[in-house]
């Protein structure tokens, strides 16, 4: 499991080329076959960098963090090796 920290880096393009090489780094030399990850649903400007790299939204937990009084849902993406190389080409 690999963590990023949340700050105003994610907001900038660069947040994004070192997604694309961290996720190159786990599905070439680490081998793994998929990755996916947590995502809390006010993380917005994260959700926008991890989509630009090609992570799918598989689905949703609701109401499993609680944030500024209330709960709220945690989004859940994944992207497969294939999927990764194809964004790629």
């Amino acid at each position: 499991m690999f963590f990023l920290p949340r700050s105003g880096f994610v907001q900038q393009e660069s947040s994004v080329d070192a997604a694309r090489i961290l996720l190159s780094f786990l599905f070439n030399e680490m081998n793994l076959l998929r990755i996916y990850l947590f995502m809390p649903i006010f993380f917005t400007f994260e959700i926008q960098a991890i989509e630009k790299v090609g992570l799918v939204l598989e689905g949703r937990l609701r109401e499993v963090i609680f944030h500024n009084g209330g709960y709220k849902d945690t989004l859940v993406y994944g992207i497969l090796k294939e999927e990764f190389r194809k964004e790629r080409v």
